[in-house]
């Protein structure tokens, strides 16, 4: 939840103070204002994000080398949708 009053958000039981901090704020905001991410290109990148985890925790099975490889792989995939700006690559 956030307070305009006092710039801070709560937030699972937590407080954080975004203080005067204008572009912390605007970002908040902008996150706040944007669609829900439900479309077809969207759920594809979770389900990539899905696996990837599912991966690095051995559910894949393979040797921790193999599943780090294909991990690897995973992150350029996920690297490739829009919203995630290619943060994926980094």
């Amino acid at each position: 939840m956030f307070d305009p009053q006092s710039g801070d958000v709560t937030w699972q039981g937590k407080t954080f103070g975004l203080g005067e901090s204008k572009v912390q704020l605007t970002r908040f905001e902008r996150y706040l204002v944007t669609p829900e991410a439900n479309g077809a290109a969207d759920l594809d990148y979770n389900q990539t994000l899905e696996e990837i985890s599912d991966t690095l925790k051995g559910r894949k099975g393979g040797t921790v080398e193999q599943r780090l490889a294909q991990a690897w792989r995973l992150l350029y995939k996920a690297a490739d949708y829009e919203g995630d700006s290619r943060l994926s690559e980094n």
